[in-house]
């Protein structure tokens, strides 16, 4: 029995090749943790350049039945239903961004745009996301292959784009709008219910509300009134 249990309290006790810590244990590394954010990064890049392409596909097919041509001429905001499903981002139910949405069937559309024969096919799905700012097909041609001769990086295809499109090639998309202007749209629209048009909130949820709510509604309330009423004079009757 008492060898036993010395054997037990042997074994138990750790050796000191096992009790000697790494010293990023002990002590954070910053070197370690940056190149382990970068890792990662790319990582996640990776995998989400790759989703994106099959996102792509099937937005592509699902609201503009794969045909290239509704889907240049139909702006997305004018796209009832694939608003409705932009407004859903964020949620626990679809955790991606809109843009990501919006880049997705970009980066489908371009594929279709291009023979199949295109050196831009072979590119990894990275690549071809860093190309999406480049709207002529032809131009990302040029650069599929230049990435190709050179074994361009990620990075290094993105300065390539960066340089083609500054200043010879002006950004192309929606026109900009005015802060003001997104600032204003954007209030109307936390207010109000995006089908009916209505105010947003009801009776039952302001009842839900405390005392110190209530009071921090109203105050917020006034202050924005009072804001909304210098703009208001700000741009005049």
């Amino acid at each position: 029995m008492v060898k036993a249990s010395r054997k037990r309290r042997q074994a138990a006790k750790p050796s000191d090749a096992q009790s000697a810590l790494p010293a990023i244990i002990e002590a954070a590394d910053n070197t370690v943790v940056e190149g382990a954010v970068a890792e990662i990064k790319v990582i996640l890049g990776r995998t989400l350049a790759k989703g994106m392409e099959e996102v792509g596909e099937y937005l592509l097919k699902t609201f503009y039945h794969g045909d290239l041509a509704l889907f240049h001429s139909h702006a997305p905001a004018k796209h009832a239903s694939l608003r409705a499903l932009t407004e859903r981002c964020g949620s626990m139910d679809l955790p991606v961004s809109p843009s990501f949405l919006s880049n997705a069937i970009r980066l489908a559309a371009l594929a279709h745009q291009l023979p199949t024969n295109a050196q831009y096919h072979t590119l990894p799905p990275s690549h071809r996301v860093a190309l999406l700012p480049v709207h002529d097909p032809e131009k990302v041609e040029e650069l599929a292959a230049t990435a190709i001769e050179k074994g361009l990086t990620v990075v290094g295809l993105r300065e390539s784009v960066a340089k083609l499109r500054s200043p010879a090639e002006p950004k192309r998309g929606r026109p900009r709008i005015a802060p003001v202007v997104r600032v204003a749209r954007s209030l109307v629209k936390a207010l109000s219910n995006g089908e009916t048009g209505r105010l947003a909130f009801l009776r039952a949820d302001i009842d839900k509300l405390g005392d110190d709510e209530r009071e921090d509604v109203k105050a917020s309330l006034q202050r924005a009134q009072d804001l909304l009423n210098r703009l208001a004079k700000l741009l005049g009757d």
